[in-house]
């Protein structure tokens, strides 16, 4: 498996084709909450929209593309299905609108084996999907408006 940089921020159907195409490939994914007492409601709304997907809700220094210096945040992690590609679609327009304190943040999908699929550190608007040779053809031909980059190994 090799990691591809998201080279322009999936907006539109781009990201909504993205999420679509996840649930061929994901089990679950993460949402991030530094914290819920300044969460405005828009982000309210998704984690109660959310809430009968739920699997764990945990305080962590660590997710995928993140690690905490300080304090913990809450992760948030739910069982990925048509319902949740719904809301998360719903929610916003783009994969780096989920910043806190509109939304939760850093949406990542995640495989049955827990190992990314896509990873996203929306407040640096960055991304990356980490994919076999057989996923890399399969987005390439499915999201042909997805702009992706093989980042060099080491």
């Amino acid at each position: 498996m090799k990691n591809y940089t998201i080279r322009a921020e999936p907006t539109g159907h781009v990201y909504q084709a993205l999420l679509g195409l996840s649930l061929q490939h994901c089990e679950t994914f993460i949402l991030v909450v530094g914290s819920e007492r300044l969460l405005e409601r828009p982000g309210r709304d998704v984690l109660e929209r959310l809430s009968p997907l739920v699997i764990t809700r945990s305080e962590e220094q660590e997710w995928p593309g993140t690690k905490l210096i300080g304090p913990t945040s809450t992760v948030w992690r739910f069982k990925l299905s048509d319902e949740a590609v719904g809301v998360l679609t719903s929610a916003c327009d783009g994969l780096y609108d989920w910043v806190e304190p509109r939304l939760p943040e850093d949406p990542c999908l995640l495989r049955a084996d827990g190992i990314p699929w896509l990873v996203t550190i929306a407040h640096e608007r960055d991304a990356y999907m980490r994919l076999s040779e057989t996923e890399r053809a399969i987005v390439r031909q499915t999201l042909r408006d997805l702009v992706l980059s093989e980042e060099p190994d080491g």
